[in-house]
């Protein structure tokens, strides 16, 4: 056996494929890497996956090689049972599912704010959603699904012959979603349950006049936002929608302390439609921190480290006591599926049972 070595004229990245993936592969479907800066981490996508890479170095000799002699004009005079190494391999990349918080959209996604005060910007941007899709490095079904959850929304302007993509601002969303409903309840023709975006923006002109002055494609975005249905036709969640109210109200006053009872009473005097049963502030957990003396505070995760011990240490020093079921909506998505949540919080704080209530603590 000849071994003939000649680096250099080939430069390969070696992937480890995980089983998953390889199955992709014998099945015919592809596979994209993507990356949303060059300085950003690299992802592998699948069709409804993503995928982080990690250079992974080693100490071992890797090497890829061949024994095809005609892969090279360069080969032309070796043996024919040689061994050709192409290159040497000094990392592997490994590949591991995407965690939760590196599956998001664009972070420079203009924000839509309403058709006036949105006009100029409409006629000057030009970033159309194929350019956004490309730009994200998720797969192609978690993009779809962050667009519509987040009011994504494509507005043509027919002067210049171009489109924008946009994300739809809260104002924009509740403003809709309240033509919507009472276009619905006033007009026979509509229903909650089969909801044509035709028809129902035609209605909205007729509700509202000058009001609903928004493009078919907003109207279109807030539908499929708050539908049970990701495709036609629509239906609307009003469950959804109560829930999505609760939350804007909390953000709308954003870093204030609010009394249970008052908060209440301003998310049922912002839903556009009549709730009988209670509204429960539970329903909206993951999304405020409960101070002492019964006050509540806008808040998610998303501001947080994605370390654990940093994690946990800045929210114990915004409150210094929390009970197990609050600050777990907080911490699961960093908690391995091997651990046990007790277990896990226990190596960053302290943990004493009162009565039923289990307290974490700083140590």
């Amino acid at each position: 056996m000849s071994l003939y070595e000649d680096f250099g004229h080939e430069k390969y990245k070696l992937l480890e494929l995980t089983p998953e993936l390889v199955e992709q592969i014998k099945a015919g479907k592809s596979l994209e890497l993507k990356s949303e800066t060059p300085s950003s981490t690299l992802m592998l996508c699948t069709e409804d996956k993503t995928f982080r890479i990690r250079e992974a170095h080693h100490s071992n000799s890797l090497f890829v090689s061949t024994t095809d002699v005609s892969h090279s004009e360069a080969y032309k005079d070796c043996n024919p049972d040689a061994i050709i190494l192409l290159d040497n391999i000094p990392a592997l990349w490994e590949i591991a599912p995407a965690d939760e918080s590196q599956i998001y959209l664009p972070s420079d996604i203009p924000i839509y704010k309403g058709s006036e005060e949105n006009h100029e910007k409409i006629e000057s941007k030009g970033t159309t959603l194929l350019d956004v899709r490309a730009k994200a490095a998720i797969s192609q079904k978690q993009f779809d699904d962050l667009w519509r959850e987040n009011g994504g929304v494509e507005i043509e302007d027919k002067k210049n012959n171009k489109s924008t993509a946009y994300l739809l601002d809260s104002s924009v969303i509740a403003k809709v979603m309240n033509l919507i409903l009472g276009t619905i309840e006033t007009t026979s023709e509509l229903s909650l349950d089969k909801v044509s975006i035709a028809a129902l923006h035609e209605g909205m002109r007729n509700f509202a006049g000058k009001r609903s002055d928004e493009p078919y494609t907003v109207v279109e975005s807030v539908v499929r936002k708050f539908s049970k249905e990701e495709n036609v036709p629509y239906s609307l969640n009003i469950s959804e929608i109560i829930h999505w109210y609760g939350i804007n109200t909390l953000k709308e006053h954003q870093g204030q302390m609010l009394v249970e009872r008052d908060f209440l009473e301003m998310w049922r005097q912002s839903l556009p439609v009549n709730v009988m049963d209670p509204l429960k502030l539970e329903s909206l957990t993951g999304n405020f921190i409960n101070m002492d003396g019964g006050k509540v505070t806008f808040f998610t995760k998303t501001s947080l480290p994605n370390d654990p011990k940093e994690r946990i240490n800045q929210l114990l020093n915004i409150k210094p006591n929390w009970e197990l079921s609050e600050i777990l909506p907080f911490i699961q998505d960093i908690i391995p599926k091997t651990s046990k949540v007790e277990s896990f919080i226990m190596k960053f704080a302290r943990k004493k049972t009162v009565g039923k209530k289990i307290i974490i603590s700083k140590r």
